[in-house]
């Protein structure tokens, strides 16, 4: 998986907690090393499982990890937003313009 491959599925994962092994295969492409926590999930974030403790990265924290491991920074490069899903639309989109960039510089 490219860079742009790897940002574009992480922005489909609105509101999501990411299995530890799902998103170090996103944030690989990077350079990026996850950290999971343990996550209380119930109504609103989303998980391939029942609500209940799931170990995991946000979605959003992977893309804000992916956007500064580039040197985009919040409320620099993207705007300073509140909601997670905002937060995972904007970093991601900064990520992906900014890599569309350079594949244009080449």
């Amino acid at each position: 998986m490219d860079r742009l491959e790897a940002i574009r599925e992480l922005a489909k994962h609105d509101h999501g907690i990411l299995a530890p092994e799902v998103a170090q295969e996103l944030a690989d492409p990077f350079g990026v090393k996850v950290a999971p926590g343990i996550f209380e999930v119930g109504e609103g974030r989303v998980v391939a499982g029942p609500p209940g403790s799931w170990e995991g990265v946000g979605a959003h924290v992977l893309a804000h990890q992916i956007a500064r491991s580039l040197g985009l920074n919040e409320g620099e490069a993207y705007p300073d937003v509140r909601g997670i899903g905002s937060q995972l639309r904007v970093a991601c989109g900064a990520v992906e313009r900014y890599l569309e960039s350079q594949e244009k510089e080449g």
